[in-house]
């Protein structure tokens, strides 16, 4: 089997690598060469130090909350005001979180749309590999209706942590946004594949059940997919599910 000519491959990371490096070595070897990962895409996500930091929504919430824990340091006060000054501290951390989630799957979705799909449009067919926060990512897009058409017609996500992310971000999971959206309308093919015993990182995995146009798998592994028999069943749905696609 091989690739189609003009199909750009997308390819957007998480945490770690994953699978991600055995999964382009493979479809490399079957005739797919242009990939896309789009650049510092690690910046914008946390929880590591990056360019999310400086945006002004985050930036200006940790001033305030490095303020109000200063006054709460040095500031004379009563047992009521100091109980107040602490809540305020721990209502102001999740206020943090929040705008921190939100604000780098924004900026990770403005990236991929203009690197990866509004450049040469003339392909026939883009393909989106997401891993881990970028599967969280891209299902944010599909859940926009930013994927699907003509052209962004194919998402594979790998252990998307949508789960996880809705709740850091006090939204809804991705997966239910996704359930709740006629995909007829954008037609989009999605194949979402996650690890027995990844608990952590992907509770709910039953939430993508019963998705009309969703094609769940469940392999017995953990989030990374690192074994064997993980790597070349990815490889084998990876290809049979593009390639018949693509054609």
């Amino acid at each position: 089997m091989y690739f189609e000519r003009g199909v750009r491959i997308v390819i957007v990371g998480g945490w770690s690598p994953g699978p991600l490096g055995h999964l382009k070595q493979a479809l490399s070897l079957h005739g797919c060469h242009e990939f896309i990962e789009p650049s510092n895409l690690s910046t914008f996500m946390p929880p590591f130090p990056g360019l999310w930091c400086f945006h002004p929504a985050v930036f200006i919430t940790a001033l305030i909350l490095g303020a109000t824990i200063h006054v709460a340091l040095t500031a004379i006060t009563t047992f009521f005001q100091r109980l107040l000054i602490i809540l305020l501290i721990l209502a102001l951390c999740r206020i943090l979180v929040v705008i921190t989630v939100r604000t780098s799957i924004k900026e990770s979705i403005r990236r991929i749309c203009w690197e990866g799909l509004n450049a040469d449009i003339d392909h026939t067919r883009v393909v989106i590999i997401g891993f881990s926060w970028g599967g969280s990512v891209v299902a944010e897009m599909i859940a926009e209706g930013m994927v699907g058409g003509v052209n962004q017609s194919s998402a594979f996500l790998i252990a998307p942590t949508t789960s996880l992310v809705a709740r850091m971000a006090l939204q809804r999971d991705a997966a239910s946004k996704i359930a709740n959206r006629r995909l007829a309308q954008n037609p989009v093919k999605i194949t979402v594949v996650h690890g027995e015993y990844d608990v952590a990182f992907c509770p709910n995995q039953n939430r993508w059940n019963n998705i009309p146009g969703v094609d769940l798998k469940i392999l017995p592994d953990n989030h990374n997919f690192l074994t064997n028999s993980s790597l070349q069943t990815l490889e084998q749905i990876l290809l049979r599910y593009y390639n018949d696609g693509c054609r």
